[in-house]
């Protein structure tokens, strides 16, 4: 259980420094830990098939099935049922060896039902006692299962509207050309998208419920040149791919030019198949070097009474 109040702790953490944890938790855990009473309809919405296969046993009369025909029809023969995680156990203390038959499927139903609801009391326990070393836990009971769920989970969507509330500015304003294009992506982003977005600039992967709980912005300035005053100094020459008509650092937008080799006839570097242009000079008919082949003249210093560089004039 030491797991379960580690959960605990760390999600009193995220309600006592309002940083919401990325959980995905059943419904009738948050009711649970609010010490709300669950019902059938909070196992139905966990685990639809389970609750019609109960129900069809409850009201298997409708369909014909008499207490002849029933373990024809019901291939269970003892007060078994399938937990969370898909395995058959006893539903009761003993119930491997209580037969199941016609006249007590009622109270099996009941048994089965009740199990499931309960099925995890000592996990939500653990856990209720790790939030109890950070936050008021008798508190949890004002809660609803949907207030609790925000306040340790936030808010599963990322707003761009919200983003745009908590956002500063440096350099440009609102209405930058800059500043619109960000925004217009960023609203075309899907939520998993936002969510490593959200990653990037802040480390977290989901927004408080409450706007006024966000106390990390982030910010969007403008780059362009090195930061600091000028240096003095003699004008350095501009670079030699310096095109006036190549997108400078601010130009955006949908009609920014493509780049030069970004030409659609121009085959690409996976580009195979006989289709594929060869290069200007390739194959038999390319020309040689200059001053190649057996006609290459000999260096200046293969003359034989010239002396080498290790022959002297003693030799």
């Amino acid at each position: 259980m030491i797991q379960f109040k580690f959960l605990g702790i760390l999600m009193g953490v995220a309600v006592r420094t309002k940083k919401p944890l990325d959980l995905h938790l059943a419904p009738l855990v948050w009711k649970q830990l609010c010490c709300i009473p669950l019902q059938l309809e909070d196992l139905e919405e966990v685990d639809l098939l389970y609750v019609q296969t109960l129900k069809s046993i409850l009201h298997i009369e409708d369909s014909g099935i008499t207490e002849d025909s029933f373990h024809e029809m019901i291939p269970l023969d003892s007060f078994v049922g399938q937990s969370a995680d898909g395995k058959m156990v006893p539903i009761i203390p003993g119930g491997g060896s209580i037969p199941l038959s016609f006249s007590n499927r009622k109270e099996y139903v009941e048994r089965a039902v009740e199990y499931r609801l309960h099925e995890i009391d000592r996990q939500v326990a653990a856990v209720r006692e790790g939030m109890s070393w950070i936050v008021p836990v008798p508190l949890l009971s004002l809660l609803t299962a949907r207030q609790l769920e925000q306040m340790v989970c936030g808010m599963p969507e990322i707003c761009c509207e919200v983003l745009k509330k908590v956002v500063r500015y440096r350099e440009v304003d609102e209405q930058h050309a800059l500043v619109q294009w960000f925004w217009q992506t960023l609203e075309e982003f899907s939520n998993d998208e936002r969510v490593l977005f959200m990653r990037f600039v802040s480390g977290r992967s989901r927004l408080p419920a409450n706007t006024a709980d966000i106390s990390q912005r982030f910010q969007i300035m403008k780059v362009d040149r090195v930061s600091g005053p000028p240096q003095p100094g003699p004008a350095r020459p501009k670079p030699a791919g310096t095109d006036p008509n190549r997108p400078g650092p601010t130009q955006t937008g949908r009609d920014r030019p493509k780049p030069a080799g970004t030409d659609p006839n121009r085959p690409g570097p996976n580009q195979t198949g006989p289709d594929r242009p060869k290069p200007a000079r390739t194959g038999p008919d390319r020309p040689k070097p200059a001053g190649t082949g057996p006609d290459r003249p000999k260096p200046a210093r293969t003359d034989p009474n010239r002396p080498g560089p290790t022959q002297t004039n003693w030799d």
